[in-house]
């Protein structure tokens, strides 16, 4: 009886590089934009979870929001802030028309 196969496991497909994508933001500090539009408002606000504690993603330097099917970033400020510092307050995503 055969119990181990030998085989190189097939190459992934690239994966979608947040890092590259967020970087643009930083040309414009603290103004949302929009960055993609998911299949489900559950996906996006998976993405944006992800997106908040992803390990590549220093801390504190951007924010995530989502309405609907829409995710939508910014750059917030400075290297080595603290988690949590940089939240949406409630004013800000009613003037952005943000629901949470």
């Amino acid at each position: 009886m055969k119990i181990v196969t030998w085989i190189e496991p097939p190459k992934q497909p690239r994966r979608y590089k947040w890092i590259d994508h967020l970087e643009p933001l930083q040309e414009r500090p603290g103004v949302w934009a929009h960055m993609r539009t998911y299949k489900t408002p559950d996906s996006a606000r998976k993405m944006a979870y992800r997106l908040r504690n992803h390990k590549d993603i220093q801390e504190g330097l951007y924010e995530f929001q989502t309405t609907q099917e829409n995710l939508y970033a910014r750059f917030v400020g400075e290297p080595g802030k603290p988690k949590g510092a940089a939240q949406t307050t409630p004013q800000m995503s009613k003037n952005l028309g943000i629901l949470a």
